[in-house]
């Protein structure tokens, strides 16, 4: 198990521990467990495209294990959800790759890196005594100046894991 907070990727922890009611401390843990169950997946295929004629002529893709994984709460005293709202953050590096056989050719035609970038997420999450409930995610594109915008893929092992904050099998429910 995690400590109970940890402080924000990008500033301080607004809720200390000695702050969260008794009743809602079981909810902040599954917060906790998610941020230490999302660390160990592993890269996956973001995307898949073919460049040219020939079948193995393609390009993938992938978004890595998740990296700098962090969560955090608050209270949010005029919200009719929930007390409050939990978050969890980390970066994944974007990366593509190409046969080997197919290597060549493909930096011929296209000079592009293999490393994309490094994008952040966000998950955010109503906590409440009754439990958890997934509200929405963003995702940080390094080339995006800074702006974000929904993330809707629910392919990813940490999307899984996340979009079902309590559930013990998110392939299978419950």
């Amino acid at each position: 198990m995690g400590k109970l907070l940890v402080g924000a990727l990008f500033g301080l922890s607004q809720l200390r521990a000695a702050q969260i009611p008794a009743e809602l401390k079981n909810s902040f843990q599954i917060v906790s467990d998610l941020a230490d169950k999302i660390k160990g997946c592993p890269a996956s295929l973001y995307e898949e495209k073919h460049w040219g004629a020939k079948t193995n002529e393609i390009e993938r893709d992938y978004l890595d294990q998740p990296q700098n994984v962090v969560w955090d709460g608050e209270e949010v005293p005029h919200s009719l959800r929930a007390p409050y709202r939990a978050f969890i953050e980390f970066t994944s590096h974007y990366f593509e790759r190409v046969p080997p056989e197919t290597q060549a050719k493909y930096d011929r035609m296209f000079h592009l890196p293999l490393h994309l970038g490094q994008w952040k997420f966000r998950y955010e999450f109503d906590v409440s005594a009754d439990g958890v409930k997934f509200t929405q995610a963003f995702v940080f594109y390094p080339a995006g100046g800074g702006k974000s915008e929904p993330f809707s893929r629910t392919d990813m092992c940490w999307d899984k894991w996340l979009r079902q904050p309590g559930a013990s099998n998110p392939e299978g429910g419950r």
